[in-house]
């Protein structure tokens, strides 16, 4: 059996849930008396970027090279997967009513649980061997771990399988079950490095992390509530242009560029029908009005093997910050002899009066739809987050929380920025920026008055300044498109 088919075969209803299933149980104790925990020389290499889970008050590090989501099950467990599908992993958290519920009786359900496949009509175990089981002292948290590895029958075939669960009691009637299963062939390793992300979880009081979250939401309500039509008018820079690119052992490979722009303006800019002329009343209001236009590269970075994706989005936002509108179009082209074919075409739009947000979809299957939101406090508009650092008291450092609508995934998120001075550099701030607590942070510069100089992503894309005529050089010289596909960002021509 392939790696991959551990991928396919995760579901909620897999060994994971079978440990959950187990909790009001009772199940026979496991045998505590086991075979030594292996010592593997593998090398474990663990990512620099801390994953958090607030409810438990938890932050803990990932090996490298893994992807993370949320299981739509749960807003509280998260499916882990590694860039060569070998093995998968699981973050629970599981609040009991019992909170003499001890780690020892939670450990062995699960290990009793484990004997099963989670999809009994398709396998069958052959054999069950307990590697290890162990208590532990991870930070100030007692904790207990074992590994366990399996033969199955498939339909495929003899299968091997290696799972490995570490369980945590943080408090009283909290559990949290961190559980890896992967390739048997590789049972060593997947051990290892499951130990190694293992020792680093530590946990602190949730109420204190909630009350951190809390300042940070005030500080960015304070940031908003202060800002008037003046304030808007003061802070807009006309136009400006950022290269995107990365690093590898072939020097520096283009990404993408944007050029943004910034003004005052009507609300009715932003409609089917833009003309001045012919615009109600209402559309005349004028307010916060920012373009966007990007072209990028996607699944590749020269010109025959990469798709070319273009936006173009607008947004405007009253000056009260009680209304805003915004639209966005994105093309997907693929090269071919003499030029480019549309692949897709697709829109997001939306409007927002006071706090309730509606969104409308249309996407390259002819779908779509519509859907409404109501915006937490601290929600940042669509023409605002281009000058985020500009509102939020530059100069200065801070932590902030607020939340924004993300066109890419059509919902609110949250989102944290911390601004630290950087040393040696009074006119320099550092920024840990994090879109999601289930990725790592990007990490940007910004100057004194809140302007960016620099971006540097989780995945290594480097964002910088730049201005047409540079761009025009860069993306020639590597056979890349620089004239028009479409009216969008054109290179070629002087920027009106």
């Amino acid at each position: 059996m392939r790696a991959h088919e551990y991928l396919k075969r995760w579901s909620a209803t897999g060994v994971l849930a079978l440990v959950l299933g187990g909790l009001s149980a009772t199940g026979a104790a496991a045998q505590r008396s086991k075979p030594a925990d292996p010592t593997s020389a593998t090398p474990v290499r663990l990512s620099d970027a801390v994953y958090e889970e607030e409810s438990v008050g938890l932050t803990m590090r990932l090996p490298e090279g893994v992807k993370i989501t949320r299981n739509p099950q749960s807003t509280q467990r998260i499916l882990i997967e590694t860039l060569d599908m070998s093995w998968i992993g699981t973050l629970e958290v599981i609040l009991t009513r019992n909170e003499a519920e001890t780690i020892a009786a939670v450990t062995d359900r699960a290990l009793e649980t484990s004997r099963g496949t989670g999809d009994s009509s398709r396998q069958r175990v052959r054999e069950f061997k307990e590697r290890y089981r162990k208590a532990l002292r991870i930070g100030d948290k007692d904790a207990e771990q074992f590994a366990v590895e399996l033969s199955m029958e498939t339909r495929d075939g003899v299968m091997r399988e290696v799972r490995v669960y570490t369980i945590f009691n943080p408090t009283p009637g909290t559990f949290v079950i961190y559980g890896v299963r992967g390739d048997g062939v590789r049972a060593d390793e997947i051990i290892a490095l499951t130990q190694a992300s293992a020792e680093t979880f530590r946990f602190r009081d949730p109420a204190a992390v909630a009350q951190e979250l809390q300042q940070g939401v005030d500080a960015t309500v304070k940031a908003l509530a202060r800002l008037k039509a003046e304030d808007y008018r003061r802070m807009i820079v006309p136009e400006t242009w950022y290269r995107v690119y990365r690093k590898d052992d072939r020097g520096e490979r283009e990404v993408a560029y944007y050029r943004f722009r910034e003004d005052i303006g009507p609300r009715g800019l932003v409609g089917e029908s833009p003309d001045p002329a012919r615009f109600v009343p209402a559309e005349k209001e004028e307010g916060l009005l920012v373009s966007q236009t990007a072209r990028f590269l996607v699944a590749g970075d020269t010109a025959e093997d990469a798709f070319v994706s273009e936006v173009e989005s607008l947004a405007w936002m009253s000056f009260d910050r009680q209304r805003e509108i915004w639209s966005t179009r994105q093309v997907m082209y693929e090269k071919v002899r003499g030029g480019y074919n549309v692949l897709s075409r697709s829109s997001i739009s939306g409007t927002r009066q006071g706090g309730r947000i509606d969104l409308f979809v249309n996407v390259p299957d002819g779908s779509g739809g519509s859907s409404t939101f109501t915006t937490p406090d601290a929600y940042v508009s669509q023409a605002e987050q281009h000058l985020l650092y500009r509102i939020l008291n530059p100069g200065r450092e801070g932590s902030y929380v607020m939340y924004n609508f993300r066109p890419q995934t059509a919902d609110i998120k949250r989102r944290t920025e911390i601004i630290k001075p950087m040393a040696g550099n009074a006119d320099r701030f550092t920024v840990e920026s994090r879109l999601d607590p289930a990725q790592p942070p990007t990490i940007k510069t910004i100057s004194g008055k809140g302007e960016i100089v620099r971006m540097v992503s989780a995945e290594g894309h480097i964002t910088e300044p730049s201005d047409p005529a540079r761009l025009a050089q860069l993306w020639k010289a590597r056979g890349l498109p620089t004239g028009e596909i479409k009216p969008i960002a054109d290179l070629t021509r002087p920027q009106p």
